[in-house]
């Protein structure tokens, strides 16, 4: 069922946007909650992979967390440009993003950040084995070392321009934002 309607202003249907993208951030039954996050390796290839969003702000921060050996660091650390793809199938709402992101890999920030994630979450950065490393039997990458926040680390991701399109069978809607340099969002409508 969709959530943008065509009775909605622009202000009030990006209203709704970002109110989804806030509960995914403290709902994990949320169908936004999990997102594609694509960057650009030093091959210049594409990459996406799933990730978990922790945070939403709002100002349009989102925040994941990862392992800081895994290859979207190497990625990042070479080209902070990112690409975010939401989508829910129930709502048929579809929610894309530009921005740059930011790895902070130590510090009291990121310490916060672990002790929030609590226990279920420190296995998937805590692995002894290096997310991409070859290793013989799958149960060579079960080896945990559960007191060690030193690989964890904190993405944040800043965005410059968001867009969503509502499916709505032959009405649908979409409308683009973008920060300007004042640090104000300039929103509008767009063909779908």
């Amino acid at each position: 069922m969709p959530i943008i309607n065509h009775e909605m202003t622009i202000e009030e249907a990006w209203g709704k946007v970002l109110s989804e993208l806030n509960a995914a951030s403290k709902n994990p039954g949320h169908a936004f909650r999990y997102l594609s996050l694509a960057t650009v390796d030093a091959k210049d290839q594409p990459s996406q992979r799933m990730v978990v969003l922790r945070k939403f702000s709002q100002h349009n921060r989102f925040t994941i967390y990862t392992d800081a050996r895994s290859g979207k660091v190497e990625d990042l650390i070479d080209n902070n440009s990112v690409s975010l793809l939401f989508y829910d199938h129930d709502q048929k709402l579809q929610v894309t993003v530009k921005g740059s992101a930011k790895v902070l890999s130590d510090g009291e920030g990121n310490l916060n950040h672990w002790t929030e994630s609590g226990s279920k979450g420190t296995h998937s950065y805590t692995s002894v084995k290096s997310p991409g490393e070859v290793i013989q039997k799958p149960d060579e990458a079960y080896e945990w070392n559960l007191e060690d926040s030193e690989h964890f680390c904190v993405i944040h991701i800043e965005s410059h321009s968001m867009e969503f399109l509502q499916l709505d069978g032959h009405r649908h809607l979409r409308s683009f934002r973008e920060l300007s340099s004042n640090g104000s969002w300039k929103e509008r409508w767009i063909a779908p």
